[in-house]
This record gives C-alpha cells, structure tokens and sequence, in this order.
C-alpha cells in the first residue's frame, strides 16, 4: 500500500464512521499503525510524505535489535522516540519506557514532547480513557503520581511499579562521580574548585590533553561520601565515584624481591572498592599524572633552564650546582654554551 492509499483509506474510515464505531476503528490503527497515529492522531502534518511513510513501514516491520543511524532532521526521534513511545503505552499502559540521552537534559526534552501530548491531546484521551488522565497535571498529582520532565510521568495503571511510564536519563548523570566541590581541578587557565566548573572550560584528560567541559550535573545533597587518603593528599568522593586503578606486581626472584614494579593491567573501581592493604606480592597505584600537552609559547628562558637554576641555582648569579653531564647536555640543546668553573672543594 502506498502513502496516497493510505491516506484515501483512513479518510474513508473518518468519513463513513461515527461515534463509538469510529473509536473502536481509530484505536486500532493507532495500536497498529504507526503512520496514521503520527499524522491523524497526533496531527503532525509534516510528517505526511513518503519518506516518513516509508521508514514508519520499515520500524512497524521489524522494531527491536537495532540500532538506528539516520542523519539529522530525518524523523527518527519523531518516529522512534515519540510516536513509537505513545504507540507502545497505547497498546500496554504497564509498560515503563526509559529515554535515554548523552546527558539528561536532552532526554528530558523528549519526555516533556510526549508529556505535552498526552495533557493536550484530546483525541488520545477520547480514545484511550483508561489509559490516558483527562488533566493530568491534576489527576496524576491527586492519586500521588509524579507528573513532570524532571521525576517522569505516569498514565492510569492497573499496578504499582516503582517505575514511571516515561522517565529521562543521561548517560553522563548516570556515572556515578563525584568529588567534593571544593576539590582543585587544573584548567587550561589554571585552577578551579570542582563545583565552579562550568561548560566551556577545558580540563586535562588522562593523556594530558584538552578536553571541554560540556555539562555540570550540579551540587548532589546527602551523597555518602568517603575521605580517600593518598601518600601526598587526601580527597573526598562518592562513595560510588569511580577510580582508574593500576595494579601491579613485583615478583620475587630466588626470594628477593625485584627492583622494578611491573604493571598488570587498568582496572575501574569505586571508591568503597579501593583496597586498604595491597595484595599479596602486589600493589594497587593511581596511574601517573600525565605530562601536560600545551601549546608552544616564546619565553625569555627556556623552562629546562629556569628549572635547573631555581633547583641547584645560585640566587645572586647566573650559575647552577651539578655533576651531571646529562644537564649540561640539555644545556646546550637550549642554544646555551655552558662556562664550567670547578669546585674549590
């Protein structure tokens, strides 16, 4: 059947039924059909063409074990996300449907699409009374029901799961991380308290590199936290934050133990995970701080010599203290030419 048929089809019904017969009709296009729900029921008269009407036949056909890739503006979310979310609650009001996002902000914009829908919608209510509330701002809020983008929402049930109908998440709020908002972050223009991050800076990832800061899920009250202590600072986490772990291992040859610590393997934890004593013939580390990447900048003195003057330096001279010949090599890279004095000692 094409686009042109089917319309010509649901204008006959429209046309030649009434009353109690055309409900029972329209209910079951809208469980069956996914078209005539999105353009008749829900009104959206732009997606009346052949493309939407092509990929509604496609998703009707075969739904589940796939994951959807089509380019923007092409109705996915329209077909899938609210249409495809209204049609499933139509057809089971028990069901609980979890739209998801890379942070909850997005998702919760879906929600309060179907949410808007189901508080203005006339013709659902029409056709689904029992499923649908005639004010839900209203009705779901005197029997206790959560009604909004934030909590989620919940149509008239026969059972009581702990779950909404509809609820939103995002992928990023759903990791469990949290440091005390006080704790220092380095930013590419300098430091900052955790809690003042704000989109648009940048922090440094695990490889010493730039990476933006896109969302803040904001202060978290009454978080079980810990106070985690290190050999050379202490922090306070979640007690479900999430660590990258090192673990090694030293072995022990013809009984003693060797010089050098080999890595095993890069292990996540949470913070309640962290061991108190290390493991037998091996040991839990954090990964090293990475060498930070920045950008290349013209200074009056190179970074190697200001480091070994302000370390082994004389205050009142241009002269450093060593004995090694590697530093005066580096030295030298620096475009400097090295006048050695010996010490009078």
């Amino acid at each position: 059947m094409t686009r042109e048929e089917a319309n010509f089809f649901y204008n006959k019904i429209m046309r030649e039924h009434k009353g109690e017969s055309l409900r029972v009709l329209m209910r079951e296009l809208v469980i069956h059909d996914r078209f005539f729900l999105l353009t008749r029921v829900l009104h959206r008269i732009d997606a009346d063409n052949d493309w939407v009407y092509a990929r509604t036949r496609e998703v009707e056909a075969d739904p589940d074990s796939f994951l959807d890739l089509w380019a923007r503006e092409h109705y996915k979310s329209s077909i899938i996300t609210f249409a495809g979310s209204i049609q499933e609650i139509c057809k089971d009001r028990e069901i609980t449907i979890g739209i998801f996002s890379y942070n909850r902000a997005i998702a919760r914009a879906f929600l309060k699409q179907i949410m808007v829908e189901f508080e203005n919608n006339e013709t659902l209510k029409w056709l689904f009374p029992e499923i649908f509330w005639q004010d839900p701002k209203k009705d779901a809020k005197k029997y206790g029901f959560p009604w909004s983008a934030m909590d989620g929402i919940r149509v008239k049930r026969e059972g009581n799961p702990k779950e909404q109908t509809v609820e939103a998440w995002g992928v990023i709020e759903a990791q469990p991380t949290a440091l005390a908002i006080d704790t220092p972050v380095l930013t590419t223009k300098g430091w900052k308290n955790h809690g003042d991050l704000k989109p648009g800076d940048y922090v440094y990832d695990s490889k010493g590199k730039p990476v933006e800061v896109i969302y803040n899920t904001g202060v978290m009250n009454n978080k079980d936290c810990r106070l985690v202590t290190f050999n050379d600072t202490k922090i306070i986490a979640g007690a479900d934050h999430l660590w990258a772990v090192d673990k090694t291992f030293c072995p022990r040859i013809k009984g003693k133990q060797a010089a050098k610590w080999k890595f095993i393997e890069r292990v996540i934890m949470r913070t309640d995970e962290l061991p108190f004593k290390r493991p037998e013939n091996g040991k839990y580390r954090m990964p090293r701080t990475p060498v930070l990447n920045l950008s290349k900048k013209d200074l009056l003195l190179d970074p190697y010599i200001l480091g070994l003057w302000l370390g082994d330096g004389t205050s009142g001279q241009n002269m450093y203290t060593t004995a090694d010949n590697e530093t005066l090599d580096e030295f030298r890279k620096c475009g400097f030419t090295p006048i050695l004095k010996q010490d009078r000692g």
